[in-house]
C-alpha cells in the first residue's frame, strides 16, 4: 500500500458538485517506466504478453521489468489478464501466477517455460461434462445459512424489464444453452438433517 510515486498538483483537487474526488478531471500522468530501466521484450511470446499488457493496464510502453500492480494493476485486471493469456495464447496461466510472477520477465521465465505449463491449452483441455452431486459450501454460504432467519427467501432479488415483443421460444432455447454451458445456474440448496446442502441440479434450464 506504500505509493510508489508521488505528483504535485498546484491548486486545490478537482472535485464534483457532491464534493466528491472528479477522477476524470486529473491530470493525465504517464506511469511508465523510465527510460534507463526499459527492457523489451526478448521473443515474440513475450511481445504478445506485452501487447496484452498494454492493453489492460492503458499504457503504451511497458518493459518486461515493469511490476504489474504498480502500473496500476487490481485483482480484477488481474483475473481479466489471465483469461485473456488463455484465450489469445492458449496457455495456462492463473491469478496466482500473475501476483507470484507480476512481470512479462517473471511470468515467461516461472511459467511458460515450464514445460508442463507451456503445454498448449488445448491439449489438455477435456470436457468436464455435467456436474451433478452435493457441492461444498463457500465460507459466506455457510454463515448465511448458520443464521437464524425466519424467511430465507426473503434475501433472494428480483427485478422487472420491459422489452419489445419477444420470441419466447427462442428466448427460452438461449437460456437453456446458457444454463448448460455454466453449471452454477443450476447449483440448488436443500434442507437437511444436517443442515442446509448445496447440490447441482439435474433439472437445466432458467425459464
Amino acid at each position: 500500500m506504500v505509493p510508489a510515486r508521488f505528483f504535485r498538483i498546484d491548486g486545490q483537487l478537482p472535485v464534483t458538485i457532491n464534493g466528491k474526488l472528479h477522477t476524470r478531471a486529473l491530470p493525465d500522468v504517464d506511469f511508465s517506466t523510465e527510460k534507463s530501466s526499459y527492457a523489451s521484450p526478448r521473443n515474440d511470446l513475450e511481445t504478445r504478453l506485452y501487447w496484452i499488457w498494454s492493453t489492460f493496464l492503458s499504457i503504451n510502453e511497458i518493459g518486461i521489468d515493469d511490476d504489474f500492480y504498480w502500473l496500476g494493476g487490481d485483482s480484477i485486471l488481474s483475473l481479466q489478464l489471465a483469461g485473456k493469456i488463455r484465450n489469445e495464447l492458449s496457455l495456462k496461466v492463473s491469478v496466482k501466477d500473475v501476483f507470484d510472477f507480476r512481470t512479462v520477465r517473471r511470468i515467461f521465465d516461472n511459467v511458460l517455460m515450464n514445460e508442463q505449463q507451456s503445454t498448449r491449452f488445448e491439449e489438455n483441455n477435456t470436457d468436464q461434462g455435467i456436474l451433478s452431486g452435493d457441492v461444498p459450501m463457500l465460507p459466506l454460504q455457510k454463515w448465511f445459512f448458520a443464521k437464524e432467519l425466519e424467511n430465507r427467501n426473503y434475501w433472494n432479488q428480483s427485478f422487472t424489464m420491459r422489452t419489445p415483443q419477444l420470441d419466447a421460444i427462442t428466448l427460452n432455447t438461449a437460456l437453456n444453452k446458457l444454463t448448460d454451458h455454466h453449471d452454477a445456474f443450476r447449483l440448488r440448496f436443500r434442507n437437511t438433517v444436517d443442515g442446509y446442502v448445496q447440490f447441482y441440479d439435474s433439472i437445466g434450464g432458467l425459464l
